[in-house]
């Protein structure tokens, strides 16, 4: 079809995008890419202009295919496989409220429909597609929707059964018993009692728990399962180490298989322990690893000294391979491997923004290639497809009618307790803007502006307010002074919508607790829409879900009038007075 219609029409755009996407080795389609304005910075104006497309390929999803019961057209599924998408999009500021909705929406319609068994798949199915039955876009919707109790629940159901999956072998290691199973049972028989790389995608919701509330369960189960994996690492035929991951549970037997799937298992147990044995299958993979890990490997390693003296030597502004380039710029603050690295995602996305869309080949294969945006702008990659342990520093919000592409966003350095940003804001007023902290430790920080410098306490996920100035280069610099209580140490409650009943005057609140630390007696309130308290309650003492079992209690509160209930919210904590894990989850309106 496509040889015909060339024939007719050697020139036609959309048949030569076609064919050029699907052989590389033919000429590509000349394509017209907007040019900055002048005085514009050039790696400032392509790095928004290429988030442009990929807000705009959500944006066409949500608004040209997504139904009111969630789905999006493709069979749930693959439509999960396209939301990976969603989260990293809104991280960077793309209209974040419109996305998350969309998640959750679809979320629910794998629960509603059954495609949940015990918390893994109903249907019994290889290890990619038992992750892919829903498990992807609960592991999505746990960084969408932080703290939510019904996305926390689910990953403690599905916790609890992948205990059920692993088990320690005659070798004395945990592996995964089967790559064919589903909520209920599994085959372990030959040739489905091996573990293979993409088995570990499962523990998506296992490892964004632990991430939460430092499960000290599944943290223990998934430092083994990391232990398991890195006594699978020898030296092959040609003397390089590396680390097999088809496993065969009975007998410890193993195959060559990249590790690329299972390396969010070694890097949490680094992230978790700080041993760095845990590193040494990562590091096999030199600069590769890159296009796996999410984190800002340069520094979390170690590796910026070593980096900077070999990396330049093999790169070029020009060279081919995204990660490369962007590991260039981190090392050597040259940002014309930015402007090369932009510029090929702008072109690859315009020759492919009709396929992605109306011209889709199925709901699962858009490409966009997104991992350098969110390093860039994220200080990490919040999510790829099939990379299931997030890495980014933090996240951005604006206030309208700035948008995500009105500011572009540098964070070569992001770490714990320090991270610098420089920000360009291309309009031509100035840009309110919120950024989110997410991996910078919690304590007392000094934050540095253009010179000016205040003092404020950080707290995971709590927004921190910036103003950049119309076409105005902005430098921060963030530094941890002061060391506060770990968030794996704190006690959590939370509250969703979906938990309060309204009976006339009466509401009756389910309240969670979330954190590993017991939660104590604690006021909850219902506050009117012009800000007054209506109703007060105190929630009981509630233990902490270790056994990954939710624990809740009701609460009853009463209102004079139930016409105060009109635009009203629930409240846990309303004068702040518990040092959470998490805020955001302590208000729902009714």
């Amino acid at each position: 079809d496509v040889l015909d219609a060339l024939r007719v029409d050697p020139d036609h755009f959309l048949t030569r995008a076609y064919w050029y996407d699907m052989n590389k080795n033919q000429p590509k389609p000349p394509v017209r890419l907007p040019q900055p304005p002048p005085g514009v910075p050039l790696w400032a104006f392509r790095q928004v202009e290429a988030l442009r497309y990929a807000g705009r390929l959500a944006d066409w999803y949500i608004d040209q295919r997504q139904i009111d019961n969630g789905e999006l057209g493709g069979g749930l599924s693959d439509d999960g496989d396209l939301t990976n998408y969603w989260p990293p999009i809104a991280f960077m500021g793309w209209k974040p409220a419109k996305l998350k909705q969309s998640l959750l929406r679809e979320l629910d319609a794998f629960y509603n429909n059954g495609m949940f068994t015990n918390g893994l798949s109903t249907i019994q199915a290889d290890e990619l597609h038992s992750y892919e039955e829903g498990i992807q876009a609960l592991g999505q919707s746990l960084l969408l929707d932080d703290g939510g109790p019904r996305q926390l629940e689910r990953a403690m159901e599905t916790s609890r059964r992948l205990i059920w999956l692993t088990g320690v072998n005659a070798a004395g290691h945990r592996h995964i018993r089967s790559s064919y199973f589903n909520g209920e049972k599994m085959a372990e028989e030959e040739p489905w009692g091996w573990s293979k790389a993409s088995s570990y995608l499962v523990f998506q919701p296992a490892l964004l728990l632990v991430r939460y509330n430092g499960n000290p369960t599944m943290r223990k189960l998934i430092v083994e399962l990391a232990d398991g994996l890195a006594a699978h690492r020898r030296r092959n035929a040609q003397g390089r180490f590396t680390t097999n991951t088809s496993i065969r549970f009975k007998d410890d037997a193993d195959l060559p298989e990249p590790p690329t799937r299972a390396q969010a298992i070694l890097w949490a147990a680094f992230r978790w322990t700080g041993d760095a044995k845990y590193l040494e299958p990562l590091r096999d993979d030199g600069y590769r690893m890159a296009d796996s890990l999410t984190a800002n490997i340069v520094d979390l390693m170690g590796l910026r000294n070593e980096w900077s003296a070999s990396i330049p030597r093999v790169a070029k502004p020009d060279s081919p391979g995204a990660s490369i380039r962007h590991l260039a710029w981190q090392v050597t603050g040259d940002k014309r491997y930015l402007e090369s690295l932009y510029l090929d995602q702008m072109e690859a996305a315009a020759l492919r923004e009709y396929i992605n869309t109306e011209g889709s080949l199925w709901i699962d294969r858009p490409q966009f290639i997104s991992s350098e945006l969110q390093r860039a702008r994220l200080g990490g990659i919040a999510l790829i497809r099939n990379s299931v342990y997030p890495g980014h520093a933090v996240s951005w919000s604006f206030e309208a009618p700035a948008s995500a592409s009105s500011v572009a966003i540098l964070i070569p350095d992001a770490m714990p307790e320090a991270a610098s940003i420089e920000a360009y804001n291309l309009d031509q007023r100035p840009v309110k803007a919120w950024m989110t902290p997410w991996d910078l430790a919690p304590g007392k920080w000094e934050i540095a502006q253009d010179g000016a410098a205040r003092t404020l306490d950080i707290d995971r996920g709590e927004p921190i307010a910036f103003t950049f100035a119309p076409h105005t280069t902005s430098k921060i610099r963030l530094k941890q002074i002061a060391k506060g209580v770990s968030t794996w140490d704190r006690p959590d409650l939370g509250v969703d919508h979906q938990d309060i009943a309204v009976n006339g005057a009466v509401v009756t609140v389910r309240v969670h607790s979330l954190g590993s630390v017991d939660a104590p007696a604690t006021p909850i309130a219902i506050v009117a829409a012009d800000g007054r308290t209506i109703a007060t309650a105190m929630t009981p003492p509630l233990k902490a879900p270790l056994d990954l079992t939710p624990k809740t209690a009701d609460v009853r509160l009463t209102v004079a009038d139930p016409s105060q209930l009109r635009g009203a919210a629930v409240v846990i904590d309303p004068a702040r007075k518990l040092h959470e894990i998490s805020r955001a989850n302590n208000r729902a309106g009714l």
